[in-house]
Formats: structure tokens, C-alpha cells, sequence
């Protein structure tokens, strides 16, 4: 199959997709969108695995734990939650202080106008860390991506990309290669252990919101 064949597509959500991402070990699919639906798709059916999660307003992260039980959801409004992925239980909550909450909702920063035109919120550094857990990466505002010592914070290297801000950032299974997602619409990927570009892919109309790859590496869906 010749490289960038669409496989397939999930059909489900109301509004536009905010965030992608895919299980480490495959199979699965975890979405949020603009109809404040969370949703776990299996790849090969295209059917709903769990779509029970409550509505969240505005969730523009989802990631997996590393060992794919917990999924996490993160809202622009500063709220953070977790849920047992086989059960759909909710195990954590972590929310913005009303103050936050009031602020977030009533100004943007000056570098992060409202998107799609739609109410302002306060951009938030995108953020993954290594499959061992031992460094992260951050996206920066002025379009670099720091690589950090997860434990320690200690800036190891940055990587200099558009001069739009960085919105999502994702990491390979085998912690080789980082993928970024701008306000400019362009993809970068970057190998973390040569400390070089490796390629920008451009095309989409509109900045890009969320990065997922594939527990194989082979595959990196934007949205």
C-alpha cells in the first residue's frame, strides 16, 4: 500500500475532531470533539469501543497512559481528567480554580487569537513525555520544542521550527522521532537522538490541533 493511502475513516462525531490518539498497543483510537463527546474506537471495525465518557466543553488533548489503561482528557478551560479505559470509571480530576476558570474564558494571551473565530482561550504549551518516562518534549509559542529532563526539567536541546506557535507535540513508540503540529498548518518531524529536521509536511488550511502515531511508528495522524 503506497505511502498516505487512506485506510479508512470513523464516522460518529458532530462537530470537528480537536485531538487524536492511539493506543501504544494498537487496535484502539481515542478522539474528542467539538460536540463535547470523547470517544474509543476500535481501528479495525470502526465501531465504538466506549462512548460513555461525560461531555466535556472544549477538550482539546487526549492521550493514553503508557500502558494503555488510563485515558486522559484535558480541557481548554484547564480542567484535567482521567478514566479506567476498560470500565469508563472516572479516577482523577484535576480542575483550573474559578479565578482561572473566569480568565480563561474572558481574555486570550496575545499570541493566541480564538480559533476557527470561535470564543478566546488562553493557549497552553503542549506537552509529551518519552515511552521510558525519562525526557519531554514542549512546544513553545515561538515555534521552537524544547527537549526537557522529565524529573529535573534541565533544557537538553531545542528544536527551532515556524514562527507560529507549536500546538500539539507527539513521540514515537520508540522514543526516536518527535512529531509537531503548528498554528501554521505545517507538520515537522524531528529525530530526537541526531537532533535533526527530518521532514515538514504541509497542507492543511487551518492550524493543527492534535498528532497522534501509531504504536508501529509507520503512520502519524493529524487533525
Amino acid at each position: 500500500m503506497p505511502a498516505g493511502t487512506l485506510v479508512g475513516t470513523l464516522n460518529g462525531h458532530a462537530g470537528w475532531v480537536n485531538a487524536v490518539a492511539c493506543h501504544p498497543q494498537g487496535g484502539l483510537v481515542a478522539t474528542a470533539a467539538e460536540d463535547q463527546t470523547i470517544r474509543v474506537w476500535h481501528l479495525g471495525s470502526g465501531a465504538f469501543v466506549r462512548s460513555s465518557f461525560p461531555r466535556l466543553n472544549w477538550a482539546d488533548r487526549v492521550t493514553f497512559s503508557p500502558d494503555g489503561t488510563v485515558l486522559s482528557a484535558r480541557t481548554r478551560e484547564g480542567g484535567l481528567f482521567r478514566w479506567d479505559i476498560r470500565t469508563g470509571r472516572l479516577v482523577e480530576t484535576s480542575r483550573a480554580t474559578k479565578e482561572m476558570e473566569a480568565d480563561l474564558l474572558t481574555r486570550s494571551s496575545p499570541e493566541a487569537p480564538a480559533a476557527h473565530g470561535e470564543r478566546p482561550h488562553r493557549w497552553i504549551p503542549p506537552s509529551a513525555t518519552s515511552p521510558d518516562g525519562t525526557w519531554e518534549a514542549v512546544g513553545g509559542s515561538d515555534g521552537t520544542v524544547q527537549i526537557r529532563d522529565a524529573a529535573t526539567q534541565e533544557l537538553f536541546h531545542t528544536f527551532r521550527g515556524p514562527a507560529e506557535r507549536v500546538e500539539c507535540v507527539a513521540i514515537s513508540p520508540d522514543g526516536t522521532t518527535l512529531a509537531s503540529g503548528a498554528w501554521d498548518g505545517t507538520v515537522r518531524l524531528w529525530n530526537v537522538r541526531a537532533l535533526v529536521e527530518l521532514a515538514v509536511f504541509a497542507g492543511h488550511t487551518d492550524w493543527v490541533a492534535g498528532l497522534a502515531i501509531s504504536p508501529d511508528g509507520t503512520l502519524l495522524d493529524p487533525s
